[in-house]
């Protein structure tokens, strides 16, 4: 029997010689549409969460942890849909467990390709601004926006990081009443989010960083965006260092339907204007601000590792990938190495790498991070990482009707299927990565900003070759008095993953072959 491995968007299954079932019937099928005893679309989506992710058939088993869950009915009634199935009470992403814990926080559909225009597209649909409440004691909270995007709607009305929002919607209740303040209602935090995130308008008055209050109206649109916030050179001790805001891990690659590289993206370009600029300044340390970056494809990781690497890791091991045991000895099976090397690119030469880093910074983000560890100084500065070493790699499933032959859309399914390790076996950061030096996200303060304690702390690293006491280096900071904290973790919207799209690709080209 061969294998049949399919790319993004043009997923067609087999199944005993029948097509997906959208409308073939089937007696035993507990789950009727009305009158013709058909399959719905949900059951059919169902059936196939289940196969891919847990059939030992002649796709094998994609689920990285398929052998810590159980046998499962997918048509079982505790199953109303195919998310609880793959990660509601009970379901496939609700068994996997590291030293005791569960793991998988990751597993999931989307049924819009929201996550593909973004991260293989770099389109976006929405306002273009993230948010957080923050925690301003004796109960108190306030409403920020962290960062908007130039291209958006948000952006193109000059709204960015620093901006407080103090109504929405002619309400100036924004204070957040979730769980943690009271266990409210949260009527004040459902109407900020759906303001925000579900509505297609809404009014927003800001308090700028000035001080002065402004009422703008906002609607959702579909826009390009460039995941780079910012990028800047500085002078500390004589010594040129690069500043790069990384909102997201957008792919820098197409590629041909043998899951090779076809051409650069916007966000390759974007990446090499921004290290030319860093080249031509001549710097010495890099500092790479990820707090908010939730990851995205693991190319972009790999070619943003390229650009800051020594050039004497060139060819040498990044990192590599851990399968099920059915893929591993699939790969083996079809001399199919696992390991990712280093091809150099540019000609930076680094004292060291820093990054900013949160609860938010997940996936591609810390594999990134890791896979420099072992050939360069590597410091982090901020909080605990989200902690992602595990990816994705993501499959479009369409519901084929076997009479007329139509396909209908269902979704993109997201279920863990791999995890990477450094060179020197380094991985397995579950429960996130600690930080070099701990420091808050301070949310009214600017990209770029010098008094940002976390670039304070770097920049006190770089002068004296270590990080300083909290108190001496605050009792540096001029011009801001309050510094607002925001809290763990962000309100957001935004994908956190880390995903290959090659390898579908690539698995395709392999059963070519066969």
């Amino acid at each position: 029997m061969k294998f049949f491995f399919f790319p993004k968007r043009a997923l067609w299954v087999l199944l005993s010689g029948m097509l997906l079932v959208a409308s073939c019937k089937k007696n035993d099928n507990p789950h009727k549409t009305s009158g013709d005893g058909s399959y719905s679309m949900e059951d059919s989506l169902k059936f196939y969460t289940w196969y891919y992710t847990l059939s030992d058939s002649a796709n094998l088993a994609q689920y990285y942890w398929n052998d810590q869950v159980p046998t499962l009915n997918p048509f079982s009634a505790q199953f109303p849909n195919a998310d609880s199935l793959l990660y509601g009470q009970n379901g496939i992403a609700s068994y996997p467990e590291v030293s005791g814990k569960k793991v998988d926080r990751y597993s999931f559909l989307d049924r819009t390709g929201a996550v593909s225009d973004q991260i293989e597209g770099g389109q976006l649909g929405n306002m273009g601004m993230e948010i957080t409440w923050v925690d301003e004691g004796s109960g108190k909270t306030s409403l920020w926006v962290i960062y908007s995007y130039s291209s958006s709607p948000a952006g193109q009305a000059g709204i960015g990081r620093g901006w407080e929002i103090i109504g929405v919607n002619n309400s100036t209740d924004v204070s957040y009443d979730g769980p943690g303040y009271g266990d409210g209602s949260s009527k004040n935090a459902n109407n900020v989010i759906n303001a925000v995130y579900n509505s297609p308008s809404s009014t927003f008055t800001f308090r700028k960083p000035s001080g002065s209050d402004t009422t703008i109206s906002l609607a959702t649109a579909q826009y390009s965006f460039n995941p780079i916030l910012l990028d800047t050179v500085y002078t500390v001790n004589a010594t040129k260092v690069g500043y790069l805001v990384f909102s997201s891990f957008v792919d820098v690659f197409t590629y041909d339907q043998d899951g090779n590289v076809a051409q650069g993206t916007a966000t390759k370009t974007a990446i090499d204007n921004a290290f030319g600029k860093f080249q031509a300044a001549g710097i010495k340390n890099l500092i790479v601000d990820l707090r908010y970056n939730g990851g995205g494809a693991v190319s972009t990781a790999e070619y943003l590792d390229d650009l800051i690497v020594p050039s004497s890791a060139n060819g040498k091991e990044m990192y590599e990938y851990n399968f099920n045991k059915e893929w591993n000895d699939f790969y083996a099976a079809n001399n199919v190495t696992l390991k990712v090397n280093y091809s150099k690119q540019g000609n930076l030469e680094l004292d060291n790498v820093f990054f900013i880093v949160g609860p938010d910074t997940y996936s591609a983000s810390e594999l990134t991070m890791n896979n420099l560890k072992p050939y360069m100084t590597v410091k982090l500065v901020g909080s605990t990482t989200g902690g992602k070493p595990v990816g994705f790699i993501p499959a479009s499933i369409y519901i084929v009707n076997d009479t007329t032959k139509q396909e209908t859309y269902a979704a993109d399914l997201y279920a863990i299927n791999f995890e990477t390790k450094n060179a020197l076996q380094q991985g397995g950061y579950f429960f996130g990565i600690d930080p070099d030096q701990s420091e808050g996200d301070y949310v009214d303060v600017s990209w770029g900003d010098t008094s940002d304690p976390n670039l304070a702390d770097i920049f006190g690293y770089i002068k004296n070759g270590s990080f300083s006491r909290n108190q001496a280096r605050l009792s540096e900071m001029k011009g801001v008095n309050i510094f607002r904290n925001a809290p763990s973790p962000i309100l957001s919207r935004r994908f956190n993953g880390m995903v290959d799209y090659r390898l579908n690709l690539k698995r395709k080209s392999i059963s070519k072959l066969k």
